[in-house]
C-alpha cells in the first residue's frame, strides 16, 4: 500500500507537471497566437478605420484644395483684372491730373486777369469819382462866380440902405455876401438843370452829388464867420449918397464945380471900393473852394 501510494503520488506529481507543461504548451501555441491574432485583427481593424478616416480626410482635403485652388485662380483673375483696371485708372488719373493742372493754370491766369481787371475797374471808378468830384468843385466855383451877377443881388446893391433893411424885405434876394453866394451855388448845383462852366449838363451821380453837397454845406456852416460880407455898408452908403448928391441951387460956378468934383470923386471911390470888396469877397470864396477841395 505504501508503495502504491508513493507511485500514485509520483504519478500525480508527474501528471500535474505534465498538465502544467500541456497548459503552457496550449497557452503558448494556442491562446497566445489567438490573442495575438485577435489583437492583430483589432489593430488591423483600427488601422483600416484610421485609413478610411484618413482617406475621407484626404478626399475632403483634396476637394478643399481643389475649391481653394479654384478660389485662388478666381482671386488671381480678379487681382489681374483689378491690376489692369488700376493701371487704366492710373492712366486716367494721370490724364485727369494733367487736365486739372491745365485748368488750374487757366484759373490762375483768369484770376490774375480778374485781379488786374478789378484793379483797373477800381482805378477807373476812382478816376471817375475824382473826375466827378473835380467837376462838382469846378461847377460850384462857377456858380459862386455867377451868383454875384444875379439881378436880385444887383437890385440889392443899388439901394442906399443895407440889403437886409426893412425897406428891402419885399425883395426876395439871395444876397451878395460870400456865404449867400456859396449857399445859392450849392442849391443850384443840385438842380436837374444844373450845368458846368462850359454849358453842358452836369453829369454827376445823384448819390455823390448829394453827399458832396452836404459836405460843402457843412463846411460852409463851419466857416460862416469867415464867409461873411467884407463890405462896410455904412461907408458904401456914404459914398453912394455923396456921389448922387444934388448940386445945391444958388451956388457960384466954382462952388458948383467943387461939389460936382466931390460927387465924381465919391462915385469913383464908390466904384473902386465896390471893386475892392468884390475882389475880397471873391478871395474869401476862393479860399472856401480851396478848403473844400482839400476836404473832399
Amino acid at each position: 500500500m505504501g508503495k502504491i501510494d508513493l507511485i500514485l503520488q509520483r504519478l500525480t506529481s508527474i501528471s500535474q507537471i505534465a498538465l502544467v507543461i500541456i497548459a503552457v504548451f496550449t497557452i503558448w501555441y494556442s491562446v497566445i497566437p489567438l490573442y495575438q491574432k485577435e489583437l492583430a485583427s483589432e489593430q488591423l481593424a483600427k488601422i483600416q478605420i484610421d485609413q478610411l478616416a484618413a482617406e475621407e480626410r484626404l478626399n475632403f482635403l483634396n476637394a478643399s484644395y481643389t475649391t481653394q485652388l479654384k478660389e485662388v485662380e478666381s482671386a488671381r483673375s480678379e487681382v489681374s483684372l483689378l491690376t489692369e483696371k488700376l493701371a487704366n485708372d492710373r492712366d486716367r488719373l494721370d490724364i485727369l491730373k494733367e487736365e486739372i493742372d491745365k485748368k488750374n493754370n487757366q484759373l490762375i491766369r483768369l484770376r490774375a486777369t480778374l485781379d488786374k481787371e478789378k484793379i483797373r475797374t477800381l482805378s477807373a471808378s476812382n478816376q471817375l469819382t475824382q473826375s466827378q468830384k473835380l467837376k462838382f468843385i469846378q461847377a460850384l466855383d462857377w456858380y459862386t462866380l455867377t451868383a454875384p451877377l444875379d439881378e436880385k443881388c444887383a437890385t440889392a446893391l443899388r439901394r442906399w440902405t443895407r440889403p437886409d433893411s426893412p425897406k428891402n424885405e419885399e425883395i426876395k434876394k439871395v444876397g451878395c455876401a460870400p456865404y449867400e453866394n456859396i449857399k445859392a451855388a450849392i442849391s443850384k448845383i443840385q438842380l436837374d438843370t444844373a450845368k458846368d462852366s462850359s454849358g453842358d449838363d452836369l453829369k454827376i451821380e445823384r448819390a455823390n452829388l448829394e453827399l458832396w453837397s452836404r459836405q460843402a454845406y457843412s463846411l460852409m456852416e463851419k466857416n460862416k464867420y469867415q464867409l461873411s460880407d467884407q463890405m462896410d455898408y455904412a461907408y458904401r452908403d456914404k459914398l453912394l449918397s455923396e456921389s448922387e448928391k444934388d448940386i445945391t441951387k444958388g451956388l457960384s460956378q466954382s462952388e458948383a464945380s467943387e461939389e460936382l468934383k466931390k460927387s465924381l470923386e465919391a462915385g469913383k471911390e464908390l466904384i473902386n471900393y465896390e471893386y475892392k470888396i468884390k475882389s475880397k469877397n471873391r478871395g474869401v470864396v476862393s479860399w472856401y473852394i480851396k478848403l473844400l477841395r482839400e476836404t473832399l
